[in-house]
């Protein structure tokens, strides 16, 4: 995909040069072209090591690495964010990224104030957290300075944290 910007000058470099870097177009294309809101958050310096990386594969939605590891897509936080997911039989650990930032947020309707659309964010959690709490998925917070995961369970007709762990504790 192309970009509206010339990739002339960096402030960052990338850490592993040898990875794939594996994101969806329509998150790319938010990035190369933020809206005004996300313009903070999807910095030119940060994203010219990154369209320029020879490894850079572009995917329409969710991806299967393999049997164990893919990714679901969101679109409620910004478009096409991916959340990381591993399976360990019967065990399913799901990066939360921004869809549940912290254990605060796991009332469907405690939605971030930056989500671009909140009311998608909270149709994706309507749609996959039962299943969350039938097969006891755990979560991790990358953003929870308290919680580093969680499992959760029904509290009425909404959710909550039923137990906080560690990543260490799987």
């Amino acid at each position: 995909m192309e970009s509206r910007w010339n990739s002339t000058k960096s402030t960052s470099e990338l850490i592993f040069p040898n990875a794939n870097l594996w994101v969806t177009k329509s998150h790319w294309n938010t990035a190369i072209h933020p809206n005004q809101r996300e313009a903070a958050s999807f910095l030119r310096g940060n994203l010219d090591p990154i369209a320029r990386h020879p490894r850079l594969i572009f995917t329409e939605g969710a991806h299967v690495f393999e049997d164990d590891f893919y990714t679901m897509i969101v679109n409620g936080h910004t478009t096409g964010q991916q959340l990381p997911v591993l399976e360990d039989g019967d065990r399913k650990l799901v990066f939360a990224a921004d869809l549940i930032p912290t254990h605060a947020h796991a009332p469907v309707p405690w939605v971030m104030g930056y989500d671009m659309f909140p009311l998608t964010t909270m149709e994706e959690r309507m749609k996959l957290l039962p299943e969350a709490v039938q097969e006891g998925w755990y979560f991790f917070l990358e953003h929870d300075a308290t919680h580093e995961m969680m499992q959760l369970e029904n509290h009425g007709k909404n959710f909550r944290m039923k137990r906080s762990l560690a990543l260490s504790d799987l």
